[in-house]
């Protein structure tokens, strides 16, 4: 696999190791991937469904979709790979029927994007990408943005679109994007729309809390900037 040879590969190893909590954040997409794999109810049309988790990091998402899709028709398998982490490393299938990758893009840098692309798009057509298009709160060991590549929804669209054509811009609120490899509904993309105009008139609540207070750090990592 290509996305084992980024360019900064060594710099997320290092911090996995050294951060027990780095990489764990996942998690939070739980309800809104649950909410696409109901939606495409994959199981209908064979016994069993394989996801694969792609630069999962240590994330439990998996496992909480695992129990969540008891409820699906069919059996779901869930399978996982980060090739920063040495347990989960080698991509344990060739071929998955369903692919998530949350928080990855933005980490590599845009000379290697192509490069991890080809590997997703080696292993499944139908994915869900969360990319975010801000600066991150997390520095790197050697002192750079955690986010390396940082770019508007519209860039990120255009780019999964060389690699899959039918990629859909779902939402892009919230500093991030959040882009779909198949054929979508009106009532999946209002549930995206509702779901996010929540997130931001919470947020924009607590930025005006933070500002008003004065609370600088707290508001600095609400805005995700380091």
């Amino acid at each position: 696999m290509e996305s084992a040879k980024t360019k900064n590969i060594d710099q997320y190893k290092e911090i996995h190791a050294k951060n027990p909590g780095f990489g764990k954040s996942s998690h939070l997409k739980l309800i809104e991937i649950f909410k696409i794999l109901k939606f495409l109810n994959l199981g209908k049309s064979k016994a069993q469904t394989s996801i694969l988790d792609f630069g999962c990091g240590k994330s439990n998402l998996s496992e909480l979709l695992e129990s969540k899709c008891q409820n699906l028709e069919g059996e779901y398998q869930f399978f996982l790979y980060d090739p920063a982490v040495p347990e989960i490393s080698t991509i344990p299938l060739n071929s998955a029927d369903f692919l998530i990758n949350t928080d990855v893009l933005e980490h590599i840098f845009e000379e290697d994007i192509d490069k991890v692309l080809t590997d997703i798009f080696s292993v499944s057509e139908i994915c869900y990408f969360n990319i975010s298009t801000r600066l991150a709160s997390t520095i790197l060991p050697n002192g750079e943005n955690a986010h390396c590549t940082v770019k508007k929804a519209s860039w990120w669209l255009e780019k999964i679109k060389e690699f899959c054509p039918n990629a859909e811009l779902l939402t892009s609120a919230m500093d991030e994007a959040t882009i779909v490899t198949f054929k979508t509904s009106k009532l999946l993309k209002f549930y995206f729309y509702i779901k996010h105009f929540k997130l931001i008139r919470k947020r924009a609540f607590w930025v005006y809390i933070a500002t008003l207070l004065g609370l600088k750090d707290f508001l600095k990592a609400l805005l995700g900037r380091s």
